[in-house]
């Protein structure tokens, strides 16, 4: 697919997102509901940032998919890594970032540039949004 397809709808600095903090809302006012969302797992390893992009459909786009478990896996008082929550979604355990890290890393080794994650690339705050990706999880988990 060429990456012309592609729009950047978010670039946070991890260093920016922290349990303490405003949760992660990166999508909020950016995203255009019923459309597909990957994380850049070169970005968040090589810069440290969370970079979103954006495009209408999987066509061919190669990426990686997780889902996490979003209650009752971590105690954040307990780990040294750094964790952030997501708007919308303050319910679930925050997200550790070398989970991500690890998930990118894996991706990266299998020539995997992009990364699907439920809570990161579906817009949490928009029930349109997620309803359409809830309807379409089994083509974004067989792609």
């Amino acid at each position: 697919m060429n990456s012309d397809h592609l729009q950047t709808i978010c670039d946070v600095p991890l260093q920016s997102l922290n349990v303490g903090s405003c949760p992660f809302n990166g999508l909020s006012g950016m995203a255009e509901p019923r459309r597909i969302r990957l994380l850049d797992c070169k970005t968040l390893l090589e810069e440290r940032s969370i970079l979103i992009v954006e495009l209408e459909d999987l066509s061919d786009l190669p990426y990686a998919t997780i889902s996490s478990p979003w209650r009752g896996v971590i105690d954040v008082t307990q780990s040294r890594d750094a964790f952030f929550s997501v708007k919308g979604a303050e319910q679930a355990d925050p997200i550790g970032v070398e989970v991500l890290e690890h998930a990118c890393t894996l991706a990266l080794s299998r020539h995997l540039t992009y990364l699907w994650l439920d809570r990161l690339c579906i817009d949490q705050v928009s029930d349109a949004d997620r309803n359409w990706h809830i309807q379409h999880l089994h083509r974004i988990y067989q792609s």
